[in-house]
């Protein structure tokens, strides 16, 4: 059984799609049952120019329960040094909350968006790219559009957010990967690697930020680890330069 679960999964990150266009990079483990995303922030939100590790185990297929991949999703979980809220489906715990994975859970949910045997881990790091790296980023609460009713709650937690995304999934992230030891170097390359081929886009956005925002303290009333944040974009600069 566990060849049959190692096979799929091993034919799955074979047709993989390239990571210029997937804006993602998979690693595994020898026996595949683990494995690694690091998911780059899309354009144009608060988390751009960040990384985002989401480690992938795959149920034990020995459980004679039948429960194993690809009849169960695989568990994720967001690594982090992070102690603030960074969105709303993804916990300072690590859960990622996701329908396609079960973990938002509803029945009415499982029925039309949960998963499903024919799902791969492609359309997962997809659903979380689309789910959780996007501008208005509380707009991904479940009740109602925030941008809509609360703009100004809505716009300071993006503020926090993408501060938070230099600090910790770029900075914090290349010093201190939350990955096994045989992963780390790889990530760190993966991460200097980006960096390096987008070198003015760092140096005139981290500018910008610095002369506008500067230092200050944003709050956000939605979480408790959002509600005070504070903020200082000179001294995050100095850092990232004399580290990149």
């Amino acid at each position: 059984m566990e060849h049959k679960v190692t096979k799929r999964i091993s034919r799955e990150l074979q047709r993989i799609s390239p990571e210029k266009i997937l804006r993602a990079k998979y690693l595994t483990s020898k026996n595949f049952l683990e494995g690694y995303a690091i998911i780059k922030g899309a354009p144009d939100s608060p988390y751009e120019g960040g990384f985002y590790i989401i480690k992938f185990s795959f149920p034990n297929p020995s459980d004679q329960s039948g429960k194993h991949y690809p009849f169960v999703p695989p568990i994720c979980k967001y690594l982090t040094n992070c102690p603030h809220r960074q969105n709303p489906n993804l916990y300072e715990n690590g859960k990622v909350c996701l329908s396609l994975i079960n973990t938002w859970n509803t029945e009415d949910n499982r029925q039309e968006g949960g998963w499903k045997p024919s799902k791969n881990i492609e359309q997962v790091i997809i659903s979380i790219q689309g789910n959780c790296f996007v501008s208005n980023a509380l707009d991904c609460e479940p009740e109602y559009d925030y941008s809509i009713h609360f703009p100004k709650m809505t716009a300071n937690y993006d503020k926090i957010v993408q501060y938070l995304n230099f600090k910790y999934n770029i900075l914090d992230l290349y010093l201190n990967p939350p990955v096994p030891q045989q992963y780390v170097e790889e990530v760190r390359s993966y991460i200097r690697e980006h960096i390096n081929q987008n070198k003015t886009w760092y140096v005139k956005t981290l500018d910008f930020l610095s002369k506008t925002i500067k230092k200050t303290t944003l709050s956000c009333s939605k979480y408790s680890t959002t509600k005070t944040v504070n903020i200082d974009y000179p001294q995050l600069t100095r850092k990232l330069a004399s580290v990149f």
